[in-house]
């Protein structure tokens, strides 16, 4: 094993030598033998480095047990090149600042649990109470995740650096009760569009391919907070795209982080319900935010990575109460994606067929089952809406459409500030605010929306909007507000600044309740009800 030690580690070294014995790690002086030492001298007694520290965990973990007492396994700082990873305990805090790991080969390089550990009897929440504290790990472009966890309860990241893998995601949990990250940095990986391995950080579940070393078993996210952190030059910063039918991972909290450069997107979920993404930064991607229910995209039959509950009893031998059959969506998921600040590339994405937006909310109907390689998709026929979204107060730039929403329910889009990318190009018809197929009872209020796009706001292919009331829509090149085959409430009180065609059109059968109060300038004509189209029309200026 190669070995770099730095003057800062040679200093620490000298005071760390001070409280530290053998055979066993000795406790730090002063600190109510709360704190084991990794010293030089530590990892030469037991051959190495990963070694060392491992030791040591088991030690602090087996102390906890006895008197319950959080153990800290501090790590004296230098770079290390190291052939093998940590295998983190329950009860034990890793203190790894000032510390460097370079991976040589392709073990991850920090994994709770035994790496052997599925025919162990894990199962559950089994690990508890595992914190990593700073650290740098250095994937050197390998193709195996960095950081891999997966049966605990209460883990946490705090301020730890992962980078630099290729064909593999920089880090990886799955049935994870109480997942806090803060002041994380994860940044440089590649992938192949057919390597699927797109998130930086991703939710996931504990089906065979994704996570061998560990027990199949069907058992969600909860509880996971994400905050303060940055995601550079990955193809998507967090996200999952993968679920369990009927489970979904639930308190999903992705607040106050900066995506820069991602190829695809900065966060993309499937199957969440309770999520608050707020107040995040996202620049240079060609999407921002994507929910999807079943990973289902605009209601094909695709519900490719969403796995049936009996597919993990069978799998992995333990038994579930969640049912594999159809069950209507929660009439209140509780999504809700606010105040955040989207400025997007004019590049498309290169990993997935979706369009360039800003936010996505999307819903899906799946009329016949369908099997993949990984034996997910084999979902039962129905609707599988989501229920209950707030989209309000995010600052959007967008290379193509601002926001849409496909399969929804009981969904406010509102006070939002929505414009075109400069010089932006897009083949297809683009959309300020698009509500379409399958959605009912979206409400479109007090947005704003800049100029250049085809249309301002639309509800098409028998979407229904609920009212589209105190919008100002800037020059669209075609219509500022249109219903084409959709429905709508009242569209009052609305400012349509510019349209090339109409300022507010209703089209192919369309229905609104209302239109009234609406002020229009500089369209080439004014209002238009047609095609069998009907709605009320007064006090327009």
């Amino acid at each position: 094993m190669k070995k770099r030690i730095s003057k800062a580690f040679a200093l620490g070294l000298t005071l760390a030598l001070v409280c530290t014995a053998f055979p066993a790690p000795a406790l730090a002086a002063g600190q109510d033998d709360l704190t084991l030492e990794v010293t030089e001298r530590t990892i030469n007694h037991y051959r190495g480095f990963p070694k060392a520290v491992n030791q040591t965990i088991e030690e602090a973990s087996a102390l906890a047990q006895k008197d319950g007492k959080i153990r800290t396994v501090k790590v004296a700082p230098g770079t290390y090149e190291v052939y093998s990873g940590i295998e983190l305990l329950s009860n034990v805090t890793l203190d790894m600042r000032g510390v460097t790991m370079k991976r040589e080969r392709t073990d991850n390089l920090i994994h709770v649990g035994d790496n052997d550990e599925f025919d162990s009897g894990v199962t559950g929440y089994y690990y508890q109470n595992i914190k990593v504290i700073g650290g740098t790990y250095d994937c050197s472009y390998g193709s195996n995740t960095g950081i891999k966890a997966a049966h605990v309860r209460n883990f946490t990241m705090d301020g730890c650096t992962v980078k630099n893998t290729k064909d593999a995601h920089l880090m990886e949990i799955a049935g994870c009760d109480g997942f806090n990250m803060v002041n994380c940095t994860f940044m440089n990986q590649t992938t192949a569009k057919s390597k699927k391995f797109y998130e930086a950080v991703q939710l996931d579940v504990l089906a065979e391919k994704h996570f061998k070393t560990y027990r199949v078993e069907a058992i969600p996210m909860k509880n996971v907070n994400i905050s303060g952190c940055s995601f550079i030059n990955v193809p998507r910063g967090v996200g999952s795209h993968t679920g369990i039918f009927n489970a979904p991972f639930t308190n999903i909290n992705i607040t106050n982080n900066i995506f820069k450069d991602n190829q695809s997107a900065a966060i993309q979920g499937t199957n969440w319900q309770n999520v608050n993404i707020s107040g995040n930064t996202i620049t240079g991607s060609p999407r921002g935010i994507t929910i999807l229910s079943v990973n289902a995209r605009g209601g094909k039959d695709n519900a490719s990575g969403t796995f049936l509950p009996s597919y993990f009893a069978k799998r992995g031998g333990v038994k579930t109460s969640i049912p594999s059959g159809y069950r209507a969506p929660a009439k209140d998921m509780k999504i809700s994606i606010t105040g955040n600040t989207i400025s997007l590339s004019n590049k498309n994405d290169p990993l997935a067929d979706y369009e360039k937006m800003g936010i996505l909310v999307n819903g899906a109907k799946v009329t016949k089952k369908q099997s993949y390689s990984d034996k997910s998709g084999n979902i039962p026929k129905g609707t599988y809406t989501l229920n209950g979204v707030t989209i309000s107060g995010n600052k959007i730039v967008s290379g193509g459409h601002g926001i849409r929403a496909t399969y929804v329910k009981n969904c406010k889009i509102t006070g939002n500030n929505i414009s075109r990318t400069p010089k932006a190009k897009f083949k297809s018809t683009v959309y300020g605010v698009h509500v379409t197929v399958g959605a009912k009872n979206v409400s479109i209020s007090k947005n704003t929306i800049g100029k250049g796009f085809d249309k301002g706001i639309a509800v098409t292919k028998k979407g229904a909007a609920g009212n589209i009331t105190s919008n100002t829509v800037g020059k669209c090149k075609q219509r500022g507000i249109t219903l084409e085959k959709g429905k709508a409430g009242k569209i009052a009180g609305n400012k349509i600044l510019g349209a090339g065609q109409y300022g507010i059109s209703l089209t192919l059968g369309s229905k609104a309740s209302l239109v009234k109060g609406n002020t229009l300038q500089k369209c080439k004509k004014k209002i238009n009800i047609s095609g069998n189209s009907k709605a009320k029309v007064k006090g327009n200026k």
